[in-house]
């Protein structure tokens, strides 16, 4: 170090002792160890000076960043402000909506109660005619739907396939009220039934039908070719529950030996187009299977007071399809209106009168007087809901001609074929076969009662009735109570 430096270091300690010191001169303090000292006043300046610029360049980039932030937030908040649409509340009938395009935004001018008549009016139509799940209110119960089996059977067995194959392909199941018209010795019957199915809603139908006044109509000719089974009074006591019921607006009357396949809310919901009663009409049986058409054009001849008003003007057509009284749906009031138990009485009576003479009608007991007081009054359903006769063992003549001009199937007698009960919505088992009077599985030597479906891959009948009644239900409803009381 030369001397010369030693007055600088000297005069430079004595002006910082003073405080005299100017901006630009710097105080040199001892640096720590392996720090290289590259910082001087000019640097310092320089490295301050880049940095604020580069902030300020950043800042002045994007000058109109907040307010395009501050516009979208306020349309944001705009959009809840605007009229619910149907995305939010379905039950709006005011507000645009298309059922085709589900995706599609609501229409935000109509938001803004610039509304033209027309769109009103497609928007209520809409809401009218929806689905009616959107239109039914959270929690309110739908309708019930009344199923009425009258029967004597003492085996509980048809019963539960009944009541297990209406719930299994029915989608509310619990809409379903089954009301069974029994003898009071059967009054254990609901509770059984429910024991097996627990949600099912089973009652014993607790009105009073006067059984004696039913039996006084009834007369059974050994001529008529009719089982003798069918004499019961319960066979005619669908007859009567639109009169001790009319409390029930519409009535679905079910014969004990049925399957069904469909859905009975379609059946509750058909329209009757104003008529008492619905059925199916069947074209492979026609009337004159059933009357001694004489007889008929006598009883029509007939005028003043002993003429019924039920009486039709024209004669009875012969060839005149049957319509089969096991699957019903019945307007009580209508029924009501127009007498029809009285005429289905009015005729027993009129086959009681017979006498000796050639008995009026013959192949059935309550079957051929429904014929007569409901010919030219009934609605005709769908013939899927009661394909019938599988309970018999052979076809008739008239059957086979049937099949064979209508749609070129070539049947033998034996067994019975119905070829179309795969399309089914309700299984029939009229007939004397019925399933459970038979084994679940069929032997090798077992004749086959009857075949269902298409002749090519058609099964036997009987089997489609078990697949609704487990092995532990059948010995459970085959074994009797020990006691009243005791299931």
């Amino acid at each position: 170090m030369s001397l010369r430096s030693e007055p600088k270091k000297q005069l430079h300690e004595d002006k910082a002792e003073k405080g005299e010191m100017k901006e630009t001169d710097t105080i040199r303090r001892p640096l720590p160890r392996f720090q290289k000292d590259s910082t001087n006043s000019v640097s310092a300046g320089r490295e301050r000076a880049s940095v604020n610029s580069r902030a300020s360049s950043s800042s002045s980039t994007w000058p109109l960043l907040p307010f395009f932030a501050t516009v979208l937030c306020m349309c944001i908040l705009g959009l809840h402000l605007l009229p619910p649409s149907k995305y939010m509340n379905f039950a709006d009938p005011f507000t645009s909506f298309d059922p085709d395009q589900k995706w599609v935004l609501p229409n935000v001018m109509a938001s803004f109660h610039s509304w033209k008549r027309s769109q009103l009016d497609d928007n209520r139509k809409v809401f009218e005619q929806g689905p009616q799940e959107w239109l039914q209110p959270v929690g309110e119960k739908m309708e019930d739907i009344h199923v009425f089996i009258c029967t004597d059977e003492s085996d509980l067995r048809p019963l539960a396939v009944l009541i297990n194959s209406s719930m299994a392909n029915c989608p509310h199941p619990e809409r379903l009220f089954y009301h069974l018209v029994m003898p009071s010795t059967q009054k254990n019957a609901a509770k059984r039934l429910k024991f097996l199915f627990p949600e099912a809603r089973v009652e014993m139908a607790n009105k009073f039908i006067d059984i004696h006044e039913v039996e006084e109509h009834i007369l059974f000719r050994n001529d008529t070719g009719a089982r003798k089974e069918l004499v019961s009074p319960y066979n005619f006591l669908p007859f009567y529950l639109p009169r001790t019921y009319s409390e029930i607006k519409r009535i679905i009357y079910l014969d004990s030996d049925i399957v069904v396949k469909g859905n009975l809310e379609e059946l509750n919901d058909a329209d009757l187009e104003g008529h008492s009663v619905a059925a199916i009409e069947d074209c492979s049986q026609r009337f004159q299977v059933y009357f001694d058409f004489a007889q008929l054009d006598e009883i029509q001849k007939r005028e003043g007071p002993d003429r019924p008003s039920w009486l039709p003007d024209k004669p009875f057509n012969r060839s005149a399809c049957v319509f089969n009284r096991g699957v019903l749906v019945i307007d009580t009031q209508k029924w009501q209106d127009e007498n029809i138990t009285k005429a289905i009485v009015w005729w027993m009576d009129e086959f009681r009168k017979s006498g000796d003479k050639k008995a009026l009608y013959k192949a059935g007991m309550s079957q051929p007087p429904f014929l007569l007081a409901l010919y030219g009054k009934h609605k005709v359903l769908d013939e899927t809901w009661n394909v019938r006769g599988l309970g018999r063992p052979n076809l008739s003549d008239m059957e086979r001609a049937y099949y064979l001009n209508g749609w070129n199937m070539n049947f033998t007698r034996i067994p019975f074929m119905s070829p179309f009960a795969d399309e089914a919505h309700i299984l029939h088992f009229n007939g004397k076969y019925k399933p459970w009077k038979g084994k679940r599985h069929r032997g090798e030597n077992d004749e086959i009662i009857s075949i269902c479906g298409p002749p090519e891959k058609g099964q036997e009948c009987a089997s489609l009735w078990w697949e609704y009644l487990s092995p532990d239900a059948n010995d459970y409803l085959k074994k009797k109570p020990v006691s009243k009381g005791i299931l």
